[in-house]
């Protein structure tokens, strides 16, 4: 099927001639030389009801053989299943039970097949199961709920989101968005976090972490990548790149400011309904007491959550933070340095 495929896609190129658009998904899509086509019958296995591909040598038949083969993978149930898998690895899973395959990806195979491949509405299906939240069993051992560890995109373009940091407006702000936030914020670094070069997988297949058995996305912890994943908070509070030393677009949290912000906590003067409320918004399951209590310790360190209200109180009547920035700079650093933080 592979050699079968390879000869029908003969001839297709991108060069100095325009590249056409296809009217389907007004995405590029290269130009048919047919002098460069295999022009001979394309047979496929059984896997495809040996279904047979007429040749041709002009353009008008090599596009209609790429419309045939097309159609002849997408008319297979089994294209749709084996998309709904990678669907569930992606967004829940890794592990594939027999159970889930019957119970979850049977019937979102059969709605995606049933609705001309529409991805949003499996998408849909799969978002607002019950399956989905953990809530169709009580089984504490097969946990959904954080079972997949963040991409590198995940994990630093979901702290930009959170701590509400500002960047430039691609429309009105061109200029500094290529150049100071995608250069050198952006691409400097999700690379390094964790192999994710943006838009260069490793090969075809795309980026191990979602494909690769049996570690799948184990694969974004390797020894040369997970002392980046745990410099992404200094990184944000100094504004500065660190393992490639340089200015990071302008990005920089200020920890004060977001803490204190109206209507982001109810009362960062109490420990426990901060940290509490804080470890909410940033993991994937609650903490339990003993995580909270080192939480809590890592914000009041040698002192009482007595004290540290004491302390958020003198800020909030004199405006002077020099004594909870620190504080409030360790329990940002453990909070992301965390396990619970990697996984989502």
């Amino acid at each position: 099927d592979i050699i079968e495929g390879a000869k029908l896609l003969s001839g297709w190129r991108k060069g100095d001639r325009e590249t056409e658009i296809d009217p389907d998904t007004g995405l590029p899509r290269g130009f048919a030389a047919f002098n460069f086509h295999d022009a001979s019958d394309k047979t496929f296995s059984s896997a495809f009801g040996n279904q047979t591909i007429l040749g041709g040598n002009t353009e008008e038949d090599m596009e209609r053989e790429l419309e045939e083969y097309v159609d002849m993978v997408f008319a297979q149930q089994q294209t749709a299943v084996t998309i709904c898998r990678r669907i569930y690895q992606h967004f829940v899973s890794r592990n594939i039970t027999e159970e889930i395959e019957t119970d979850i990806i049977a019937p979102l195979a059969a709605t995606l097949y049933d609705n001309d491949y529409n991805l949003e509405i499996v998408l849909r299906q799969l978002f607002s199961s019950l399956h989905f939240y953990d809530e169709d069993d009580t089984d504490s051992n097969d946990e959904i709920i954080g079972a997949i560890i963040k991409s590198p995109l995940e994990l630093a373009m979901g702290a930009l989101n959170y701590f509400q940091l500002e960047i430039p407006d691609p429309h009105t702000e061109s200029y500094q968005h290529y150049h100071d936030f995608y250069r050198q914020c952006f691409l400097r670094m999700i690379g390094p976090l964790g192999g994710m070069q943006f838009f260069l997988p490793t090969n075809v297949a795309g980026y191990p972490a979602y494909y690769q058995n049996p570690g799948f996305q184990r694969n974004w912890f390797t020894s040369s990548t997970i002392v980046s994943r745990y410099k992404l908070p200094d990184q944000l509070l100094l504004g500065q790149r660190i393992l490639m030393p340089g200015y990071l677009g302008g990005v920089q949290l200020d920890i004060v400011e977001f803490v204190t912000a109206e209507d982001n906590f109810t009362d960062p003067g109490n420990a426990e309904l901060f940290v509490t409320e804080f470890a909410q918004y940033l993991f994937a399951k609650p903490l339990d007491a003993d995580r909270t209590q080192y939480f809590i310790d890592s914000l009041t360190g040698d002192f009482d959550e007595n004290y540290w209200a004491v302390l958020y109180n003198f800020y909030a009547n004199t405006d002077d933070d020099d004594q909870i920035r620190t504080p409030l700079e360790n329990l940002f650093r453990a909070l992301l340095y965390s396990p619970e933080y990697q996984m989502s």
